[in-house]
């Protein structure tokens, strides 16, 4: 009952409201040419010279001073815009309405979608283009309660961010009916707007005609809504506000956006306007006229703008129809500059050429890009049989240094094929003076580069998933002091041969070269002193062993790289110890007498297809969504075919868990070999390191290309895609940026972090889950690695992944990964599997059937409608109410950041087949995949960032140009992963630059006991910095200069204590 008498009042003031309107109109009018001194607003203290004044129930068509528009966008402006906007004559007409409340005015229809997105409404303008500044009234009645939402607008716009508009809009549910204010392109915040509720309690009934004013003046906006002010934007708390001429406009649209008008209607929309009386000034008015204007008038000779008897329009010249343009300075060339810059880019080309050309060839260059492996370092003959031969000279292995080219080092790992170019070598040997002479029966490769000697970490010979290099060193100092104290036991071992020599012993009468025979390097201290990083192998006792030891996967991609595409390292297997070789092994083929190596390349290819499936994921919820989205609307009926067949299989987000699996197989596999801790050591200072350097030097990169306008595209791209997915924002400023940088080493999954919103794709949120399950892993490996006994390992296995699961944690995926890795090197059960056939296929068909079986109930829920992803999350418990979630009333479909029951045990079945099947692997180790691998990292980084700026302006461009949409994005496919394979070679290098060498440094400080600091004159004395000296007093003195620069006197050096303090005065004048 209530409800009816508030509805009746409502009625009432309506009709009394027309009833005032209507005497208004029939008042006697004034035209607005009699107005020569402008027009005043004495609330406002405003005084405008041009004006423009309809009234719509008192004329039969549409005046000359307003243009009716017709248009269809081919995209539109907005990150929810999944429609585009239209506009068509017929739809805006002069209507007469016999209801009692509904005075005669202009309608204005919206029409609803065609199948090509594209909204039909309607658009009025002002023919005059010249407004600048003003007051704006209009009466609106806003569109039907009663249809799905549109809006109707008054703005005034000259680019996205030149312009201010406000916005009448019912919404598809009428109680969230709102009005926004805005400016300069603002997205609609609530906060910006006002709720019909809010007006209708205010006394307003904004389902009529209300009237809406905008006052527009160089320092500040006002909105107004029925003569309030409800909002209002200053130069001083706003910054800079719209000051450009543009016409004004009125239009009915909708374009979809869930969170402003919503809609489109499924009927026709009207909404109508009563009456518009715009005052304004003329961009054309010169400073002359301004002049004259405000000697001749005062406010007082002004018309009232609050007059309701005025009409018609002021008069205009013809230039006033033109749009404004900026006027351009003449453009003169800064010769001075232009030339400065000239030549300082052509000695930088210059160098660089010379640098190039000098340091570089052809097949370093093909080796780069992956096209072809790395060439081989021993040349046929060089290596032979060391066997004793009486009376003769002893023929043994020989490599030599002359034969190796130094663009030919390699530092990476290749598959087995028995290639010999595989040894680690410091660079700055290869540019050493001649190396101290051998003399014997043996040529065997220098000590400075021989793989059993060289202690400088690198790809090859280390264990240690960061895949650290060694920092080349240019003189040979240097080289040995990096070389000195990192063997297992502190001394620098020589090389050793296949025949048992007792230390000191000499073969064929020549003592072998010991490094304290030069005078001129350090002496080698005998004794413990800091271990080597683990990875390091210990010196070899036979040919053989001088092939290195295959570098362990680099801590599964993602494990330093991320959980998306992760570094670039390649992925090895280590033996659990380097096999001898024997000398009739080597006779018998070994090629080079050097065994084969071997790399998990299956290993490493399925880490690149995981990460070429999550990239396409991320293609497809940007550019073709309703394959992955059911709620996204289609735009051929293939694309819900696909969504309901083949689609979930290759596009699911579950891809993402291989990368954690077999990033934590790496991570503790030498632990679970070795039991050591220097690696976990390693693995614990270096990592956090590895992973944030390149994040935030790739994050600030592209936040210097979002600044500079690389994604303004993408706000346009949802209403061509109709995918409402793609979403980013630039960082108010550079301290929030570095705060979200810095918040990545710190969040505690599961949550978003931050920079998800200011980075392309978000898909830095798997960070903190890596570093987290780094932490969660290495510690519980220890407790892990002292369950000796099978069942109690296990039963700790199940209980921890168990809880990780309940508790919602990503740390089920970890120890997952380590119960694979530690039942394939501790267990080997997959020799205990080969052998027997009866267990293995059954075995293999199951892990098929679950892996299949995780990725079909994704797909069932496409045809039932049911999300059984939602139901297993309400099985977790409440942290609030420590009941259930379902209990808890809190279900909902898990956030992305969150993970599935499914997707685990799927990715669990997955890397257990790559390790168990033979054809698999097979098909896992193609080249294609195995050179892809090194830059997963940089796919991780980057891709985002390439589909959300040239993605979105190849979409944009190709479809403005009318082609079909399937070959829009068959093109922009092409366009995205061209660009993104083309920037690899380019990025991937600097990325792993900046990770590698500071994380090196880092350990080398961490780990190593810093070089005893030298005098500046050492290994001389301070005697060289001295005149005048008498050579036969320096050579007849006793003492001596030490290694440590101290001089070990048994008498006077010098002399008397004067000569002593001249000569110290002539070092000082020195």
């Amino acid at each position: 009952m209530a409800f009816l008498l508030h509805l009746a009042l409502l009625l009432l003031l309506s009709v009394t409201r027309a009833q005032n309107t209507t005497t208004a109109y029939n008042t006697t009018t004034q035209d607005v040419a009699g107005c020569t001194c402008g027009f005043y607003d004495q609330e406002a203290d405003m005084v405008f010279t041009e004006s423009s004044i309809v009234y719509f129930n008192e004329t039969d068509g549409i005046p000359d001073d307003l243009v009716l528009e017709s248009f269809a966008h081919k995209y539109d402006r907005g990150w929810n815009a999944i429609y585009r906007q239209g506009a068509a004559v017929e739809n805006v007409q002069i209507t007469n309405h016999s209801t009692t409340h509904d005075l005669p005015g202009l309608s204005l229809y919206c029409d609803p979608s065609d199948n090509d997105g594209l909204v039909v409404g309607a658009s009025m303008r002002t023919a005059r283009q010249d407004i600048f500044f003003g007051s704006f009234r209009t009466s609106i009645k806003a569109p039907r309660q009663w249809v799905h939402g549109s809006a109707l607008s008054m703005l005034l716009e000259h680019n996205k961010t030149e312009r201010w508009n406000i916005d009448v809009m019912n919404t598809d549910n009428s109680s969230w009916a709102w009005v926004t204010m805005l400016a300069k392109g603002q997205f609609s915040d609530l906060w910006l707007g006002r709720n019909f509720t809010d007006l209708i309690a205010a006394g307003m009934y904004p389902w009529n005609y209300t009237e809406y004013r905008v006052d527009w003046t160089r320092d500040r906006i006002d909105y107004y809504i029925g003569g309030v002010l409800q909002q209002n934007f200053t130069k001083e708390m706003n910054g800079t506000l719209p000051s450009t001429p543009a016409p004004l406009k009125w239009q009915h649209w909708s374009l979809g956006n869930i969170y402003d008008t919503q809609g489109p209607p499924g009927q026709r929309s009207e909404a109508n306007i009563g009456w518009t009386r715009i005052f304004f000034n003329s961009s054309l008015t010169t400073d002359e006229q301004r002049q004259a204007f405000d000697q001749r008038c005062t406010p007082a000779a002004a018309c009232r703008m609050d007059d309701n008897s005025l009409r018609n329009s002021s008069a205009y010249p013809p230039e006033a129809l033109n749009p404004w343009q900026q006027e351009q300075e003449k453009y003169t060339v800064p010769w001075v500059p232009l030339i400065i810059d000239i030549i300082f880019l052509s000695l930088i080309a210059v160098i660089t050429t010379k640098t190039l050309w000098r340091r570089s060839s052809w097949p370093d260059l093909v080796q780069m890009l992956g096209f072809s492996k790395k060439g081989r370092v021993a040349s046929s003959g060089s290596t032979s049989v060391l066997t004793p031969d009486s009376g003769s000279e002893m023929k043994g292995l020989s490599v030599r240094a002359q034969d190796i080219d130094p663009s030919e080092i390699d530092t990476t790992v290749r598959s087995g094929d028995g290639d010999s170019s595989n040894m680690p070598r410091d660079a700055s040997c290869t540019s050493f003076s001649p190396p101290p002479t051998y003399s014997g029966f043996l040529t065997p490769l220098p000590q400075y580069q021989t793989p059993a000697v060289s202690r400088g970490p690198s790809r090859v010979s280390s264990m240690d998933d960061l895949a650290i290099e060694p920092v080349p060193r240019n003189e040979s100092v240097g080289s040995f002091l990096y070389m000195a104290g990192s063997g297992p036991s502190g001394s620098r071992p020589t090389l050793q041969h296949p025949m048992r020599v007792a230390p000191g012993q000499s073969i064929g009468g020549t003592q072998p070269y010991r490094s304290t025979s030069n005078p001129f390097l350090p002496r080698m201290e005998e004794g413990p002193s800091t271990p080597a990083p683990e990875g390091i192998p210990p010196a070899p006792t036979t040919p053989g062993a001088l092939s290195p030891v295959p570098s362990s996967a680099v801590d599964g991609i993602l494990s330093i790289a991320q959980s998306e595409p992760g570094p670039s390292a390649q992925v090895t297997d280590a033996k659990e110890k380097q096999p001898e070789v024997k000398v009739n092994e080597v006779a018998a083929g070994h090629k080079g007498g050097i065994p084969p190596q071997q790399r998990v390349d299956y290993l490493a290819g399925f880490v690149g297809m995981s990460a070429i499936l999550v990239t396409m994921n991320h293609f497809g919820l940007t550019f073709w969504a309703a394959v992955i989205i059911p709620s996204v609307r289609p735009h051929y009926s293939s694309e819900k075919w696909a969504r309901k067949t083949i689609a979930t299989y290759f596009l699911d987000p579950l891809w993402i868990g291989p990368f954690l699996m077999i990033s934590t197989r790496f991570l503790v596999s030498n632990y679970l070999r070795t039991g050591k801790l220097d690696n976990m050591a390693q693995k614990i200072v270096a990592r956090p390191f590895r992973l944030l350097t390149p994040v935030a030097s790739i994050a600030t990169l592209v936040y210097f290309f979002m600044d500079s306008g690389a994604l303004n595209w993408l706000e346009y791209l949802a209403s061509v895609t109709w995918s409402p997915w793609p979403f980013t924002t630039i960082v108010p400023n550079p301290g929030i940026f570095i705060s979200e940088i810095i918040q990545l080493a710190y969040l505690i999954p599961n949550a978003a972090p931050m920079i998800t919103y200011n980075y392309c794709t978000g898909v830095l949120w798997t960070i903190p889950v890596q570093l987290q399950g780094a932490w969660q892993t290495l510690l519980a490996l220890l407790m892990i690695k002292e369950c000796k006994t099978p069942w109690k390992r296990f039963a700790l296995y199940a209980f921890c992944i168990t809880n990780h699961w309940y508790g919602l944690s990503w740390g089920s995926y970890y120890y997952a990964g380590v119960l694979l890795a530690d039942l394939d090197i501790t267990f080997k059960y997959k020799k205990w599997l080969y052998a027997k056939p009866f267990v293995y296929y059954p075995f293999l068909w199951l892990l098929i059937a679950v892996t299949l079986g995780g990725f079909t109930i994704d797909l069932i829920s496409q045809y039932t409608g049911v999300e059984y992803a939602m139901y297993e999350y309400g099985w977790h418990p409440d942290t609030e109410s420590a009941l259930t979630i379902s209990q808890s009333g809190n279900s909902v479909y898990p956030d992305y950041f969150i993970p599935r029951l499914n997707a685990f045990l799927a990715t669990v079945s997955m890397q257990t087949i790559v390790e168990i099947s033979p054809i698999v692997q097979k098909v896992l180790s193609a080249k294609m995949l195995q050179w892809l691998f090194p830059h997963i990292f940089t796919i991780y980084l980057i891709h985002g960032f390439i589909f959300w700026s040239i993605g979105s302006w190849a979409m944009i461009s190709i479809f403005s140009y009318g082609c079909p949409y399937w070959l829009c994005v068959l093109l922009t496919v092409i366009i995205c992963y061209g660009t993104l394979f083309a920037s690899l070679p380019l990025l991937t290098p600097p990325i792993e630059l900046l990770g590698k060498n500071f994380t090196l440094r880092l350990w080398e400080h961490a780990s190593e006991e810093p070089v005893p600091r030298q005098p500046t004159t050492y290994p001389f004395g301070t005697e060289l910095l001295m005149r005048n000296v008498d050579p036969a007093a320096l050579s007849s003195r006793e003492g001596s200069p030490s290694c440590d620069g101290s001089v070990e006197e048994k008498g006077k050096a010098f002399g008397d204590e004067k000569a002593k303090g001249a000569a110290f005065e002539r070092i000082v004048e020195v």
